[in-house]
């Protein structure tokens, strides 16, 4: 009967829906934008790189932990030296700065185009 199909036809429409919001709920969210950075190196990281400056790609929503790995992989010399042995992050005698205004240790750093990263040892005297 015609009654019978329309019931028929609004239980797929409804299956169809739950599916479609069930497979947009799982899907991940987007990843954040890669940014071209460059990391400022001083003290004993400019002379174990030979380098002043260092450019890395990081997503904007990296860690310090990140940081060190991006910038072990482009000196790897900086390993042991100012970058943790396993490359999770600086050895504590370091501190990293986001444009000359804030020293950071952990979380994300929400970095955004154009910033530039400081790498400081923090034990520099005056």
């Amino acid at each position: 009967s015609l009654g019978h199909l329309a019931l028929h036809l609004a239980h797929i429409t409804h299956e169809a829906n739950r599916m479609t919001h069930d497979s947009k709920a799982a899907l991940p969210a987007p990843a954040p934008p890669m940014l071209d950075l460059h990391v400022e190196l001083f003290g004993l990281a400019a002379i174990a790189s030979g380098r002043r400056r260092v450019s890395v790609s990081l997503p904007a929503d990296s860690a310090v932990g990140e940081v060190a790995a991006a910038l072990a992989r482009e000196c790897p010399e900086l390993v042991g030296e100012v970058v943790s042995d396993d490359r999770s992050g600086f050895r504590s005698s370091y501190i990293l700065n986001v444009n000359g205004r804030t020293f950071v240790d952990g979380g994300p750093l929400e970095l955004a185009r154009g910033d530039t990263l400081l790498l400081f040892s923090s034990q520099a005297g005056g």
